[in-house]
């Protein structure tokens, strides 16, 4: 057999959405592919442990999803509810699951691609033409860590189905921000997870601790129908030239799933007409305020209730959602005025 055209490294979504890009450019330019496409991943399947979420303008296509118009924020020191209602924006959930066999059911159809499962990419041998590297970056690497732990439970009351407790009880543990995450899956069910920006986290374990007196106190009695957990990084110590090592989630946020899709669709144009894959997503604009946020979590973690809570509270719904997706600088201008000026200005010092 010949030798393969690609070889993709990793099969998460940034690796899956590359190779579905690239076969839907050919078929739109009604041209077979040049070579066999081979895609790596250590993992042996694909399982219903993450969740997608994000701000836009437009739905998602062909995919199951869930939209709120709302979103709310509140601090742990004080009993203020912050909610916001978005008119150009909503927020989106996607479930992992359904993302995965969307994309693993298209690529599974074309001859020409080759999934190994349960594969380690360091002892694979390459000798495709070309190989694009997806995988995510060691923890070492990462500044701060955004650590989650999640469950899905049902709840002994009824919330809001359209709003998404987005950032609520900040606050301070053992020195790390932490937060609950709260997003309606029906009336009476609800996915919660507990949230920590940190440059050192609390264990994952730690975590759970936190979670489950979180779900005491919204009143959860039932054991949960699932779990997600995991690290995502916000900002690298270093920058990678050939590898997608952020797996292009915004230092800001911990958001990717747009970015992600982006990047896939730019990278898929680059291949075709043999031009370099670009591992680098943001504008330099949104870089420099990134780097601004991270030092704020690295120096002065203290202050983030505060920031977070101010910037929510004086920015438009829409203007928040711009931020968090994708800022102009006009958005970004406006998120600088609103935040709390003294802890931003300290970060302009090395």
């Amino acid at each position: 057999m010949s030798n393969p055209w690609l070889t993709i490294i990793g099969g998460g979504l940034a690796g899956l959405s590359l190779c579905d890009e690239l076969l839907s450019h050919f078929r739109k330019l009604q041209q077979p592919l040049p070579g066999r496409i081979v895609i790596v991943e250590r993992r042996e399947h694909c399982g219903d442990n993450q969740t997608y979420s994000f701000f836009s303008k437009r739905p998602p296509i062909a995919l199951p999803y869930s939209k709120f118009s709302q979103w709310s924020f509140s601090q742990q020191t004080t009993s203020q509810v912050l909610l916001k209602k978005g008119f150009r924006f909503n927020y989106y959930r996607l479930r992992g699951v359904d993302v995965f066999q969307q994309l693993l059911t298209r690529i599974g159809q074309h001859p020409q691609v080759e999934l190994q499962l349960g594969v380690d990419a360091e002892s694979y041998p390459v000798t495709s033409e070309q190989v694009v590297d997806t995988r995510p970056c060691d923890a070492g690497q990462m500044r701060v860590k955004q650590s989650f732990v999640g469950v899905e439970v049902e709840l002994p009351y009824y919330i809001d189905p359209n709003t998404v407790r987005l950032m609520t009880n900040m606050r301070m543990l053992d020195g790390c921000f932490t937060f609950d995450y709260v997003i309606p899956l029906s009336p009476r069910k609800a996915l919660i997870e507990v949230t920590q920006f940190a440059v050192e986290p609390a264990s994952l374990d730690t975590l759970s601790g936190y979670l489950q007196q979180t779900l005491h106190a919204l009143g959860v009695t039932k054991p949960p129908s699932r779990h997600e957990r995991g690290i995502l990084p916000m900002g690298l110590q270093c920058q990678y030239a050939d590898r997608l090592g952020s797996q292009q989630i915004r230092s800001a946020t911990g958001y990717g799933y747009l970015e992600t899709k982006a990047w896939a669709r730019r990278s898929a144009q680059a291949i075709m007409y043999q031009r370099p894959v670009d591992y680098v997503a943001q504008s330099a604009h949104q870089r420099w305020f990134d780097e601004r946020l991270l030092r704020v979590i690295e120096q002065q973690p203290e202050q983030l209730p505060r920031v977070f809570m101010q910037i929510a509270s004086r920015l438009s719904a829409d203007n928040f959602a711009r931020f968090m997706s994708q800022p102009t600088v006009l958005t970004l201008l406006k998120v600088i005025a609103a935040a709390p000026k003294r802890t931003f200005l300290r970060t302009l010092h090395d």
